[in-house]
């Protein structure tokens, strides 16, 4: 089941689920992320994806079904905290403890309106204080923030008329009242891209609310927090993101057919600015290469809850595109794209920096989603951690048939 589906169908019931999905969601599926973890639609309000799990059906490596959550002792699975917390063991985990086959969401009744809006910062400091001053206001459903070269290299990829038109007419469903969606489309064609022209660093909000008034109420507490350190711009992204947030696969690759490969890191407020500015050395002293091969990077940011924030590069070189990229990304979409020699000299050397971009980003107190077999977890533990995780895989699986290797278990 992928984010997509699920949200399509409960919306024909009037309900959503308070973490909707990742703006991967026209292929991520609700098992993979729950495997997984991740963040985005619905994360402003109600924190990452496991944050919306009530329960779950697991599959243990000896074939038996343990019941977590208030199935655990016979009831409905409406609440997950019963005893230990036997459901969060098996979330984020990669599948190294069992296979999800069930997982029971809360459910919350989509609200009727929205307001969208979005701010330029001259600066990573300013950009990192307003969005933090925005996370203590805990008002917002969505909200993602971009660096110029990923506004340049993504948001700005020429789209067909097709496209074009479709995103009115869902601008047009989604947004209340008769003259809004007029008013909406019409201050978009306006303002244009003229308004994010010249600021590095943009953030865009999405808030919901049950009434025009109720919206309009929270996106003025976000006006403020954000007004101290950046100023309003058009909010033709965020709008074009609620109308349709989950974006066909073509960003996978670059918009000149380029591979691309994510790094994350979840930091600490208190260690943002230090971490920046070691990244700018640690780019500094490799710039000479990346201009030389073709290499860019573009930056996605977020807030997770009110103490962290999530800080995602985006490594882009050019080289052939894999068998993944062609049945992900569609023919039509393809077929536009530059093509590129196979460049396995480059694909080693971007695999180094971004091992090296994961130290980084651990020396300065990050945690990692989607661990899998990049990032480090057990080589990273301390020794009372890694010996209950040890004893807690060879309970579940002591012949290491689940996904074994992942975690470093």
């Amino acid at each position: 089941m992928t984010w997509a589906a699920l949200d399509q169908a409960l919306a024909a019931r009037g309900w959503r689920t308070p973490f909707r999905g990742p703006f991967s969601g026209a292929v991520a599926t609700v098992g993979g992320t729950m495997a997984q973890h991740a963040v985005s639609h619905g994360t402003g309000a109600h924190g990452i994806s496991a944050a919306s799990v009530t329960a779950l059906d697991v599959v243990l490596a000896d074939g038996s079904l343990l019941r977590t959550g208030a199935p655990l002792v016979g009831g409905p699975p409406f609440e997950r905290h019963c005893g230990p917390d036997l459901t969060g063991l098996f979330l984020g985990d990669c599948g190294a403890f069992g296979i999800k086959a069930r997982i029971s969401l809360r459910l919350l009744r989509a609200q009727a309106d929205h307001a969208a809006l979005s701010f330029g910062f001259d600066s990573w400091e300013a950009l990192h204080a307003g969005m933090r001053a925005a996370a203590l206001e805990n008002v917002d459903d969505t909200h993602f923030g971009l660096d110029a070269s990923m506004v340049r290299g993504q948001l700005r990829r020429p789209r067909g008329i097709r496209d074009t038109l479709g995103i009115a007419r869902r601008i047009w469903r989604t947004t209340p009242g008769v003259r809004a969606p007029l008013s909406q489309l019409a201050r978009m064609a306006l303002a244009g891209e003229r308004g994010m022209g010249g600021w590095p660093y943009l953030v865009h909000y999405i808030v919901e609310g049950g009434s025009r008034r109720e919206a309009d109420a929270r996106a003025g507490r976000l006006r403020k927090a954000l007004g101290a350190h950046g100023r309003e711009i058009g909010n033709t992204i965020p709008t074009v993101v609620r109308s349709q947030p989950f974006e066909r696969m073509f960003h996978v690759l670059g918009p000149a057919g380029e591979r691309w490969v994510p790094v994350h890191g979840l930091l600490p407020h208190s260690r943002v600015a230090a971490f920046h500015a070691d990244l700018e050395r640690l780019l500094a002293n490799h710039a000479e290469t990346m201009r030389g091969q073709g290499v860019w990077i573009g930056t996605l940011v977020e807030c997770v809850g009110s103490g962290g924030f999530m800080v995602e590069l985006g490594l882009y070189w050019p080289d052939a595109a894999s068998a993944y990229h062609r049945a992900v990304v569609d023919t039509a979409t393809m077929a536009q794209l530059p093509l590129h020699a196979p460049n396995p000299v480059l694909h080693d050397w971007i695999a180094a920096l971004r091992l090296e971009l994961i130290a980084l980003y651990r020396s300065h107190g990050a945690v990692q989603f989607q661990l899998g077999k990049v990032y480090p977890y057990a080589s990273a533990m301390d020794q009372p951690g890694l010996r209950v995780v040890r004893a807690l895989k060879a309970a579940l699986d002591p012949q290491r048939r689940m996904n074994p290797g992942v975690l470093g278990l």
